[in-house]
This record gives C-alpha cells, structure tokens and sequence, in this order.
C-alpha cells in the first residue's frame, strides 16, 4: 500500500465516524441513507487507484459496522405507526417516550401491528428503519 492509499484510507475512516456521529447527533437520517453514504465513501477510496488493496475496502466497512452498531444500538426503539400515530410496545425500556402502548388500540386493529412497526430516534421519533412493505 503507497502513502496516498493509506492516507485515503485513514480519512475514510474519520469521513465513517463523522457519517455515524452526525447522523446520531441530528438523528434525521434513515439507516438507508446512512448505509448508501457509507459506500459512497468506501467506494470512493478504490476508485482512485485500481491497485488499491481491495482488503481496504472490507476493512472500512468492519470499522464502520462496528462503530455504527456500538452508537445506534440504544439511540432507536421500535414503535407502531397506526394512522399516523405512533405506539410503543410499552416496556420499561421505552419508559422514557411519552406516546400510547399498542394495548390501548382497539381489539380489532391489534391484528395489523405486524405490518405496522419500525425503527425510529429515540430522541425525535424520526423514521430510522421502516418495516412496512417489506
């Protein structure tokens, strides 16, 4: 690996961790679009040489699980969104958001919650993973 490869390397990585830490901090992104954002980035590092080592390419996107998964992992919940309106699954992990538990619908639409839930914030309650259609 020459110098500008590394150095391509090494400002992908901080490129990743500044993808990831914005995304958390603004929490308005969806994992889709921080997903196509990483491979751009990643991608990026490979296209400007075609002797690049390909293993740079596997290891950013290791960095990038791994830093992504240790800070999303408790910055989203899973909730129903039912009409327009939001539900939480009522436990106590979600004793911090202020909505209705999915209980409290009537009986009749309890049938439909599988096609209802995603991922969203915690902190803004912005769509992060959408399971409908799905």
């Amino acid at each position: 690996m020459n110098d500008a490869d590394l150095k391509r390397y090494q400002d992908a990585k901080l490129q990743l961790r500044t993808l990831v830490n914005t995304a958390i901090i603004t929490q308005t992104k969806t994992q889709k679009e921080i997903l196509t954002e990483r491979s751009k980035i990643v991608s990026n590092v490979l296209a400007h040489n075609k002797k690049t080592p390909r293993y740079l390419a596997a290891s950013l996107n290791d960095y990038f699980d791994g830093f992504y998964e240790a800070l999303v992992k408790d910055k989203t919940v899973f909730l129903y969104n039912v009409g327009g309106q939001l539900y939480k699954l009522g436990k106590s992990s979600q004793s911090d958001i202020n909505l209705p538990a999915w209980d409290t619908l009537p009986r009749e639409q309890w049938d439909m919650l599988g096609s209802c839930g995603g991922s969203y914030w915690r902190k803004t309650l912005n769509v992060f993973f959408d399971n409908s259609g799905v």
